[in-house]
């Protein structure tokens, strides 16, 4: 899911649960987009701000996690939905 994410953009809280709660509403999963966007911070996948205001994705954590084959279908899948 941080792969919806812009490189390098710094999402407000309020954007990036408006992208997840689009991207849930069309996947079918039946998790909410705090419990998301939580697991995206807590495994590295989306950095937070100190003051908790603006979230990055960290695109390098997400490159190294998804490689080599993985990371084409992971955005391929992403966008489908």
């Amino acid at each position: 899911m941080a792969l919806l994410m812009e490189r390098y953009r710094a999402y407000s809280e309020v954007d990036l649960n408006d992208l997840l709660r689009a991207w849930l509403s069309k996947s079918g999963l039946s998790v909410d987009h705090v419990t998301c966007r939580r697991y995206l911070v807590e495994h590295g996948f989306v950095r937070r701000d100190r003051a908790g205001q603006r979230y990055i994705a960290d695109y390098a954590r997400i490159e190294v996690f998804l490689s080599g084959d993985v990371l084409p279908f992971a955005r391929d899948l992403i966008q489908d939905l």
